[in-house]
């Protein structure tokens, strides 16, 4: 079984990214993909962050606690 190893050139990358994509006016960053969580935090950047990985797992334990999704509108 292989597994990939996470170097700090990685990260690098995502920081490099994050400062473009500030330079060109985001005010905010989705960690789309639920590994990079683990590479990039709030000491990286000024930027909001949205960690998808914890978005979803506050969303499935307030599911199971019988809580209304976040943001729904019930009529």
């Amino acid at each position: 079984m292989k597994f990939a190893a996470v170097v700090i050139s990685d990260q690098q990358d995502f920081i490099e990214i994050i400062a473009r994509g500030r330079a060109r006016g985001a005010d905010a960053v989705i960690l789309g993909c639920t590994e990079i969580g683990l590479l990039i935090g709030p000491e990286h950047t000024q930027l909001s962050l949205f960690d998808s990985a914890k978005l979803h797992a506050k969303a499935a334990a307030d599911f199971a606690d019988g809580k209304p999704p976040a943001g729904a509108v019930f009529s």
